[in-house]
Formats: C-alpha cells, sequence, structure tokens
C-alpha cells in the first residue's frame, strides 16, 4: 500500500502478522510515527522489495529512487534528506524494536531463558511470521496455507500431557480449533462449529447411534483432545443424561478396535469396586468411531494446576494410590496392562462429595500383556519405566512404575523425572537416584548398546533447576518436607517414601505387586495404629474413609464371568 502496487486480499494477512507481532513484542513491530521510518524498518527486517513490486507502483518513488546501472535498473531507499526534499516531510527518529533486529530470526535472540519445547515454539511462530510478512505479496502465506503450518497444527510439539507448556498450549488451542476449510463433514470437527458456532438446529449439532433417537447426543463442551481424537460432554436425549463420549478421528480403525476389545476384557471387572472408569458403549458415527463412558470430574493433573501445584500431603495421596493399586490388581487379574498411568488419566469422581475418590480412564495405548514385545513403545516420558527405554519385553509393571511416579507428581507438585525426550536426562537421574542398573539387568534390552552410545555427556545438554536436582536417593524425599515435627506424620511419610522405593525399582522382577503394595504399611496404616489418640490418624483415616476397602465376594466374580462375552460394540449386535 505505501507505494501503491495492485492489492489483493493479501494485505490481510500482513495485518494479521503485524498484530500478532503486536501481541508478542507487546509493542509495534513497524514503526507508526512516519511512513518513512516504516519503509526503512521494512527494507531492514525484510530487505529491499523486488523491482517487479516497485515497478508497479506509483508512489515507490517517493521512497525509492531509479538508478540506471547497466545491465540492469537498481531501486534504491532514499535518504532521510532525500525523502525531505521529495515531500517536504521531516524524518523524526522514535525507538521501535527494529532498531534492535537485522531479521525477524534476530527475535529469538531476545528470549534466551527458554526452554528446548518453549524454544521450538517460538521458532515455530517467526517462521510462521516470516511467511505471512514477506515483501511479495505473491509469496505471502494465504490462509488456507497458513492452517497447516506447525505452529497452529503443533506438530512440532510432543503429544506427552508430562510437559506443562505443552499441556498448557493444547488447552488454549483447543477452544478455537475448528477444522480445516476443506472439512467435508467426516470429522467431528465440523458438528463443533455448528453446534458452538453457528447454532445450527438438529441434526447438524447431533451424534446418532445406529439404535435409534433415544440414543442421540448433543455436544456440549470439549474436554480434552489426545492423538487419537477428541473427548466430549454430551447430553444424551434419549436418557437426558450426561455422558464422556470419546470420538476417534478417520484412519484409526485398527486403534478403535484394539481398545474395544480391551474393553470387551474390562466388562469382567465392576467398575466402581475397581476404580476403572464405567464404559456403556461403542458406535460409528460417519468415518469416526466412538466409545461412550461415565461422565466424571477433573483429572488430577487438572486438579494439582488449580491448586497452582500445592503438593498433596502424604495422608491425601494414601486413597489416591491404595484405590489405583486396586485397580492394577484388576487389570493384572485379567491379563491387561493399562501402558499411560500419568495423572491426566486419572479422574476424580466429583471433589465436592467424594474427596479423592477417582477411576482410571484412557485405555486407547492398553494391551494384552501376553502381547507385549521387547519393541513396544510405550508410556509417556517422565513416567517411561526404564526397561521401555532399554529395550526389554515389558509386562504389567510398568504400570506400577507409572503410579509411583504419578504419586511423586502428587507429592511435589510437578513432574519427579525429566519429562523431556532426551534419554541421557532420564538415564542419568535414574543412575544418580537408583544406582547403576545391574549387568543381567542391562544384557537383556536390545537398545542398551544404542542407549549408552548415545549417552556421552558432550552430546547432551543437562536439566536444571529441577526440585529433585540436590536429591542422591529416594531417601531424601524427606528433605522435601522439613517443616513436619509432628513424629507420627513423619512416621507416615517415611512409610510412603518406603512404598515408593518399592513401587520405583529398576529391574522389574524386583517390583512390587499391585497385590503387595496394597497391604503395605503405607496403605494399611498399621504404623499408625500405635498412636490412636493422635490428631493426625484421626484425619488420616477420614481421609481414606472414600476408599472401598472390602474385597470381593464370591458373587461378584461370578457376575463378571457372565459379562465376559457380552459384545460392546453397537455397530456388531446393538447397543446396550
Amino acid at each position: 500500500m505505501f507505494w501503491d502496487s495492485p492489492l489483493d486480499s493479501s494485505v490481510d494477512i500482513w495485518g494479521l502478522g503485524c498484530t500478532l507481532a503486536y501481541i508478542f513484542l507487546g509493542q509495534n513491530l513497524y514503526p507508526t510515527d512516519c511512513e518513512y521510518n516504516y519503509v526503512r524498518s521494512v527494507v531492514k527486517l525484510h530487505g529491499k522489495p523486488d523491482n517487479s513490486v516497485l515497478d508497479k507502483g506509483w508512489r515507490a518513488r517517493r521512497f525509492f529512487t531509479l538508478a540506471q546501472k547497466e545491465p540492469e535498473r537498481v531501486w534504491r531507499l532514499k535518504t532521510p534528506d532525500e525523502f525531505n526534499k521529495a515531500t517536504g516531510k521531516t524524518v523524526k527518529h522514535t525507538d521501535s524494536p527494529c532498531d534492535h533486529l537485522d531479521s525477524l530470526d534476530d527475535l529469538v535472540k531476545n528470549d534466551t531463558n527458554l526452554d528446548f519445547t518453549e524454544l521450538e515454539d517460538l521458532k515455530a511462530f517467526i517462521d510462521f511470521l516470516k511467511d505471512m510478512l514477506k515483501l511479495n505479496p505473491t509469496e505471502r502465506v494465504f490462509p488456507g496455507k497458513a492452517f497447516l503450518h506447525s505452529f497452529l497444527t503443533m506438530e512440532h510439539l510432543d503429544n506427552s500431557d508430562n510437559i506443562p507448556y505443552i499441556n498448557s498450549a493444547h488447552k488454549l488451542i483447543l477452544k478455537c480449533r475448528l477444522g480445516s476449510s476443506n472439512d467435508s463433514g467426516d470429522s467431528l470437527d465440523s458438528d463443533l462449529v455448528a453446534q458452538r458456532s453457528l447454532q445450527v438446529p438438529k441434526p447438524f449439532s447431533e451424534l446418532q447411534s445406529e439404535k435409534g433417537d433415544d440414543s442421540m447426543y448433543e455436544i456440549e463442551e470439549v474436554l480434552g483432545c489426545g492423538k487419537f481424537g477428541k473427548v466430549v460432554k454430551c447430553h444424551k436425549k434419549g436418557t437426558n443424561e450426561h455422558v464422556a463420549l470419546k470420538v476417534m478421528i478417520k484412519g484409526n480403525r485398527l486403534s478403535a478396535a484394539r481398545e474395544a476389545e480391551i474393553f470387551k476384557r474390562l466388562r469382567r471387572l465392576d467398575p466402581d469396586k475397581n476404580n476403572i472408569v464405567r464404559f456403556y458403549s461403542c458406535f460409528k458415527y460417519k468415518t469416526c468411531f466412538c466409545f461412550e463412558f461415565e461422565l466424571l470430574d477433573i483429572s488430577l493433573y487438572d486438579f494439582m494446576e488449580r491448586r497452582e501445584w500445592k503438593p498433596l500431603s502424604v495422608a491425601e495421596i494414601r486413597p489416591i494410590a491404595q484405590q489405583m493399586l486396586v485397580a492394577l490388581t484388576a487389570l493384572k487379574s485379567i491379563g491387561v496392562t493399562h501402558s499411560d498411568i500419568k495423572p491426566a488419566n486419572i479422574l476424580l469422581v466429583n471433589q465436592e462429595s467424594k474427596p479423592f475418590k477417582v477411576k482410571l480412564i484412557d485405555f486407547g495405548a492398553s494391551c494384552m500383556t501376553s502381547n507385549f514385545t521387547q519393541f513396544h513403545e510405550i508410556q509417556s516420558f517422565g513416567y517411561r519405566a526404564p526397561e521401555v527405554y532399554l529395550g526389554l519385553r515389558p509386562d504389567e509393571s510398568v504400570d506400577m512404575w507409572g503410579l509411583g511416579c504419578t504419586l511423586l507428581f502428587l507429592f511435589f507438585g510437578q513432574h519427579f523425572y525429566p519429562t523431556s525426550q532426551c534419554e541421557y536426562n532420564y538415564m542419568k537421574f535414574i543412575v544418580k537416584l537408583h544406582g547403576h542398573p545391574e549387568s543381567s539387568f542391562l544384557e537383556k534390552g536390545w537398545r542398551v548398546k544404542r542407549f549408552f552410545r548415545l549417552c556421552q555427556k558432550k552430546t547432551f545438554t543437562d536439566e536444571n533447576g529441577n526440585s529433585y536436582d540436590h536429591l542422591e536417593s529416594l531417601d531424601d524425599l524427606q528433605k522435601m518436607v522439613p517443616d513436619i515435627k509432628d513424629p507420627t506424620e513423619l512416621g507416615d511419610l517415611n512409610a510412603f517414601i518406603d512404598l515408593i522405593k518399592n513401587m520405583l525399582v529398576v529391574d522389574p522382577l524386583k517390583r512390587i505387586l499391585p497385590a503387595d503394595a496394597l497391604n503395605h504399611k503405607y496403605i494399611s496404616m498399621e504404623h499408625l495404629n500405635e498412636v490412636d489418640k493422635s490428631p493426625y490418624r484421626t484425619m488420616a483415616k477420614e481421609i481414606m474413609s472414600v476408599c472401598e476397602l472390602s474385597r470381593k465376594t464370591d458373587s461378584d466374580t461370578d457376575d463378571m464371568q457372565k459379562n465376559e462375552d457380552k459384545p460392546v460394540c453397537a455397530s456388531q449386535k446393538g447397543r446396550r
């Protein structure tokens, strides 16, 4: 516009790029005091516009002078004096971000204290800006293509919930991700656009199962998203109840089939007694596979975030540990490994009415334990057992490791083990806290040689600043709560640490089993029986009242056997 070249819709992309830069910097990227300073800053950051652009603008000569230099014509930016002589306007210099930048790439230098993940996101943002702020409008990214840029798709970010920055980024983009412009209507996104933005009446805003009108779902809220799809809160019109619906996007047929098979196994278990999310049915909607569950409260991760990461006491952690150990015992009894135990996959049932009553969710990564091979790569970073890193054949003991890490997350208010993808940082910390793994253990892993060959100090950057940097062993966890003076509470802390040490044993063969962990003194509280009149003991007992401590009866087992082979997919034999 400054040199009056022909205009098109690409000017809006330039304006949007400037707006995003303003939000990022807290001030305008380009000067706003005079047009000459603006053009001079543009030339400094982006270089001189192509001759083909300047040749078309009748106002180009206001800022540039044309010099004939054989064998080509050259446009040169006028000096401030030349501009003043031609226009009569005096150039007054004011400070702007451009004065301190030689290119948009220099924006990275303004944030030198970012961690690796946030730095990668910043680089993606700057690359996005560079595509939007092209001087030649024909080279400027157009909206349809901009939707596919990694800054918006976040493909450069790991899908793990274990990194706070990534988790926050996914939650923010979830509110505005409406699908690409070429959406054919086969994805859940198109329905969300209609229901949440346009208020289009039924049936556009509803999902309908094969059973009929009594199983019609009205989407009310997006609860979360993951690698395979989204989880939404729905009003089920047939029963007038609210449920959670996991919608797996097209292309995940095999994953949906595996998850359905796992839920067929889970039918053997009482979901309430075993603290596992209640599964109702599955069905197909267009090209999406849908799984219907009971609606629960927020995850432990979100709960801690709302508490501003304030750690839980060991008395508050105990009922969560007990309920998850019951769940792991039940899963072991049917030969299933969850494979992704972490705070985001443990949901509170109703924190207001049933404090610390929890259930295990998300069996999308679950597997029949007997089907594991040494090549399975499971679990999220920071919650991944050592045997998975080293290439040993995993079993259900990986869930015990994940649960131990989860309990420490609640104890610290942050992830205990490094959550980055750097294997060196992880293994260095394992060796520091647990000692060097035994040779007999290392000899079994196909990735051991590759892993230890990679772990050269010169190759990796250490992570510092974590609350556990100064720990030499798990026994040092007691140092994290130096204010405990009550001997009863201190004894409870020591019992908690002892259980953690048994859960986080590097060798899975020596890791405590769920049934044995349920009998550990930290869970049974037998060490508190000696102090009957202690206020701490009374408080701890009250918190544990939420737990169902009774064992399954024979009738429960009979009921589970009856449900073992019942169909779970509406697409096969009708919904239940």
